[in-house]
């Protein structure tokens, strides 16, 4: 996957220089500006500081929803030949990677809001409450606040892959994985 190919410190040079020129760019034309990438954890510590005034919005998901959604995005032919470990070492890649996303936010001093993925599912109006107080876009006195609200809140809906599933198809892809 992506995380390993980017381990790799050719394939991570050729996209720390394809973001680099990324961050470039959006500086140039944005004052604000902003991108999502799970993977980040990987090369963040080598772009931050070409990103002007930094502040982070972490959106941490529960580490076995992550290994479930890998495991169902396998082509079905594999899904029977699959590592027995295979949950729990994309369980362990997960804590890793926010562990490492963690120590370079703290580091950075930058301004950041933690957020749980689960929670903002189940609470979309407090997620976009949050993200408005934290972006300064809007506060109780804006008048627009309500509406960018909605529209935030409106967005936020269960990944396309995962978020299908059945409570019976997760308890055997899990039982699977444990054989």
């Amino acid at each position: 996957g992506d995380v390993e190919r980017l381990e790799r410190p050719e394939a991570r040079s050729e996209y720390l220089a394809r973001i680099s020129e990324v961050i470039s760019t959006r500086n140039r034309n944005h004052d604000v500006w902003g991108w999502k990438d799970p993977i980040s954890a990987i090369y963040l510590g080598h772009i931050i500081q070409a990103v002007r005034n930094p502040h982070f919005v972490f959106v941490m998901r529960d580490p076995a929803a992550v290994a479930m959604r890998e495991w169902v995005a396998l082509p079905r032919p594999h899904l029977n030949s699959a590592n027995p470990n295979f949950y729990f070492d994309h369980i362990d890649r997960t804590r890793l990677l926010y562990s490492r996303a963690a120590e370079i936010i703290r580091k950075s001093g930058a301004p950041a809001l933690i957020l749980s993925y689960e929670r903002c599912l189940r609470y979309p109006e407090d997620f976009a409450r949050r993200i408005l107080g934290f972006t300064g876009m809007a506060d109780g006195s804006d008048a627009k606040g309500p509406e960018l609200a909605a529209r935030i809140a409106d967005y936020v809906t269960p990944d396309a892959v995962s978020g299908r599933l059945s409570v019976t198809q997760r308890d055997d892809i899990l039982q699977r994985s444990l054989r």
